[in-house]
């Protein structure tokens, strides 16, 4: 059998209760024609920025969510936008996530502009 652990997961798996280490893409499981057997996957969600090369603005995703700075957090949109090293959940009853990281408000893209259609942008400039 084969599982696939996505590029956004630091996965977890246990085999009828032992654990084994997984990497992002597919991981065998030998099954030996037991009829029963137990898998837990488990998808631990990391935060990853991505940088296009030659360029200087950054792009965050939280699993496979897409995130953006809106202006209706306080973010400004301007080239003194700074990324922390941690994002800092926080509570908002308009949007699937939000996140506070060094001066910048990150939600979901999809909650983005939603309210007071604010401003948001997904690629924010990088701090040199």
């Amino acid at each position: 059998m084969r599982l696939r652990v996505p590029q956004w997961s630091d996965g977890a798996l246990t085999v009828n209760g032992q654990k084994k280490k997984v990497q992002p893409g597919f991981t065998d499981i030998n099954v030996d024609g037991k009829c029963e057997i137990v898998l837990e996957l488990e998808y631990k969600v990391r935060v990853n920025r991505v940088k296009i090369e030659g360029e200087r603005y950054l792009e965050s995703h939280c699993g496979p969510l897409l995130l953006a700075a809106d202006t209706r957090f306080g973010t400004a949109l301007t080239d003194s936008a700074r990324f922390g090293a941690e994002l800092a959940p926080l509570e908002d009853e308009d949007t699937l996530l939000c996140f506070k990281t060094g001066d910048v408000y990150l939600t979901d893209y999809a909650s983005a502009g939603r309210k007071n259609e604010s401003e948001y942008t997904v690629w924010i400039p990088e701090k040199y």
